[in-house]
């Protein structure tokens, strides 16, 4: 099985500057930090697969959520959804069958369901024979009334096989420049959280 060893996680702050002419680095430290890691092969090889997991957590505490739901959707038809494997402590794993596009959606109680767009098409058969995996470690920010969370509609990042490095990569280019979107998000999202815990 090949390692995708990507991550994603929704971060709050950006510390630095961001580099001149990079706006998908903004993206990237903003709100998309991807982590390589380095993934445990198992020992029986999964063909034509695509095994996702990870976990998912609270963003402000960066704890384990005990109730999550993780929903991978074929957009292709004919579609069908197909649920991961969750256990109590925010982690998830499912195996996706290749050649299909996937829209995985995160979800959690008082929670904002968040999403990544998998495209596992045009994949060659010798890449495919070892199959892929996928680490994805997901966060979710909690839901307050009257706060405008449209951004969260859009999908986290989309990933897609890329023939130069063989392997399934996040495209980071994907949802263009978001990166006022998501300053003013930020703020507006600590306002909420600071007038919900002054009450």
């Amino acid at each position: 099985m090949k390692s995708t060893g990507e991550a994603i996680y929704f971060i709050k702050d950006l510390k630095e500057e961001p580099a001149p002419h990079a706006d998908a680095w903004f993206f990237v430290r903003f709100c998309v930090f991807l982590v390589l890691l380095l993934l445990i092969v198992p020992a029986v090889a999964q063909p034509d697969v695509i095994h996702v997991y990870g976990e998912v957590k609270d963003m402000d505490s960066m704890k384990r959520l005990a109730e999550v739901s993780v929903t991978a959707t074929d957009t292709l038809a004919p579609a069908f959804v197909q649920r991961a494997a969750v256990r109590g402590n925010g982690k998830f794993s499912i195996d996706l069958p290749l050649a299909r596009v996937y829209r995985i959606v995160f979800e959690a109680p008082e929670h904002v369901a968040k999403h990544v767009i998998v495209d596992a098409r045009g994949i060659p058969a010798k890449e495919s024979k070892d199959g892929f995996g996928m680490n994805i470690m997901m966060t979710l920010c909690t839901y307050y009334a009257g706060l405008d969370y449209s951004l969260m509609e859009r999908p986290i990042g989309v990933a897609r096989y890329d023939p130069f490095t063989t392997e399934v990569i996040w495209d980071l280019t994907s949802n263009g420049d978001l990166s006022d979107l998501y300053r003013t998000f930020n703020e507006q999202y600590e306002a909420a959280k600071k007038a919900a815990t002054a009450k």
